[in-house]
């Protein structure tokens, strides 16, 4: 089965390549200096930025952004029922739902109901939220001042 990875490509932005197995794309890889270890799985619409290093058996998530000199600052947590990740942009992954951040604070509750979390649970994801609001917020504050 064909699968893309979209590659940076200098004065054009980030160009589709199709291939059936990663090692077709060793010769754009190494144009980069871009590598992938031994077992590592890339998530749909991940971007891979120049001399980005991927090691044996990581795991990259749908969306994720990496490279370019550009530091994403993260945060994966194994909650009890389901995992919550943040990547330094207004959204929140919590399981297969993804939200801004306000918007998980006014549906969290009724989002674990459906998905059938006990109060306490209820209340762990909330308390993953507020943290996360916290940093977001205060990263914000920081762009914010620098500029």
């Amino acid at each position: 089965m064909k699968q893309s990875i979209y590659l940076l490509t200098e004065n054009v932005g980030y160009t589709e390549y199709n291939y059936n197995d990663l090692s077709e794309l060793s010769e754009e890889f190494n144009k980069r200096n871009i590598t992938i270890g031994d077992s590592a799985t890339i998530g749909n619409y991940a971007t891979i930025g120049n001399s980005a290093t991927i090691g044996n058996s990581a795991k990259i998530g749908d969306f994720a952004k990496i490279g370019d000199s550009e530091i994403v600052k993260s945060i994966v947590i194994s909650g009890s029922k389901h995992t919550v990740s943040y990547w330094g942009e207004d959204r929140i992954d919590i399981g297969c739902h993804y939200l801004s951040i306000d918007e998980w604070l006014t549906s969290y509750e009724s989002i674990g109901i459906k998905n059938g979390y006990i109060k306490i649970e209820i209340e762990e994801y909330k308390s993953y939220i507020d943290l996360i609001k916290n940093i977001h917020d205060k990263k914000s504050l920081a762009n914010e001042t620098i500029n």
